[in-house]
């Protein structure tokens, strides 16, 4: 058997797994074939993704001239760039391209943009909602129906910058009977959307174009196999770091408000001591604080939790969030490379520049 792929540009996490135990030269084993040839990506990209490999792979261009990345004989040299800034507007960034370097972002063929989200877990989705619907997916289940009937139906609106429920009303209109049952819930899906306004009402707001590309996979959510760290790298547990984290920060809270202060010290972060009245009012108010989250963001309730001392973030949190996405995003560029972060902390500055070079990160 033969085995293609790279698992290092891997962004979705339903996959087969780790290979490495089933690989060897005899006809019952699997035979890896390393990709060292890059025919896609400028020589700067190619250097760059070299750097966030961690796989012992180092690949180089292509030596056939037809190659796409080829030019003349010689491979193209590119360009590559890191911006970021603590406004989140990402308007700002698109004009600096267009005045500094001429990007055209009105040609959707010669400029192309990735979102990095991570399903419904993206570090801009509400950390309350994630919890909330994790067991919960009748209403992505309607999302879905709506999908196969545009598609089925050979509707090629661009229904990208609309709402879902924008969506659901130009669908039904002039609809009645068998065609109308065809865009609306199910009896089941009904059920669930109506015990759960609220949130139906959320996803009725959301941009169709972001929301479809929104998922959840419940094994990665539901499944507590194997959540030490020893055992991280066995087979059992389908869940990533990112949600890990996010459980662990659940739980946590769970068994303080359940009364297991034992069972809770065991298990968290927290080493400020508690014997003073003081000390317990002031964990209490911090665990408090990440219950009654609002509405913020999956980033500002992990980086709460880690300030206040309930679950701290490690390196490989942030390794998970940033270099798989980034590997992928950086491969797709066939001349020239620009990332863009929003509020990144000094560490992703830091390694942005090992990864970047000093005179490719700019701040606006």
């Amino acid at each position: 058997m033969l085995a293609f792929g790279d698992a290092m540009q891997s962004i979705y996490d339903d996959t087969i797994g780790n290979l490495d135990e089933y690989i060897g030269d005899t006809i019952d084993m699997v035979h890896e074939v390393k990709k060292t040839q890059n025919r896609r990506s400028p020589h700067k990209v190619i250097e760059l993704a070299n750097r966030l490999r961690t796989d012992g792979i180092l690949q180089e261009p292509s030596i056939d001239g037809s190659a796409p990345n080829m030019v003349d004989g010689r491979v193209k040299e590119g360009n590559i760039l890191f911006i970021y800034s603590h406004k989140s507007e990402v308007l700002s960034v698109k004009q600096y391209l267009c005045e500094k370097y001429g990007w055209k972002f009105e040609n959707a063929m010669e400029t192309k943009e990735l979102n990095l989200t991570h399903n419904l877990i993206a570090d801009k989705a509400g950390f309350r909602i994630l919890m909330d619907i994790y067991d919960k997916d009748m209403i992505l289940s309607y999302r879905d129906r709506i999908k196969k009937y545009i598609k089925d139906k050979g509707i090629t609106t661009d229904f990208s910058e609309k709402t879902f429920g924008e969506v659901i009303a130009v669908l039904e209109q002039g609809k009645t009977g068998k065609e109308f049952n065809l865009v609306r819930p199910t009896s089941a899906m009904q059920i669930f959307i109506d015990c759960n306004p609220e949130l139906y009402q959320k996803t009725l707001n959301y941009k169709y174009g972001v929301f479809c590309k929104m998922y959840v996979n419940k094994d990665q959510l539901l499944d507590d196999k194997k959540q030490d760290e020893e055992d991280e790298n066995k087979m059992g547990s389908k869940r990533d770091k990112l949600i890990k984290h996010l459980f662990k920060i659940q739980n946590n809270i769970m068994l303080y408000l359940n009364g297991r202060y034992n069972e809770f010290l065991r298990a968290t972060d927290y080493r400020d001591k508690i014997v003073r009245i003081e000390d317990k009012r002031t964990l209490k108010s911090n665990i408090e604080s990440l219950v009654n989250v609002g509405d913020k963001t999956i980033d500002e309730v992990i980086n709460d939790a880690h300030e206040k001392g309930i679950c701290l973030k490690d390196d490989k949190l942030e390794d998970f969030k940033t270099k798989n996405g980034y590997l992928y995003t950086c491969t797709r560029a066939k001349d020239n490379l620009v990332v863009f972060y929003h509020n990144p902390s000094p560490a992703v500055i830091n390694k942005a520049s090992e990864w970047f070079g000093k005179d490719n990160i700019v701040e606006l």
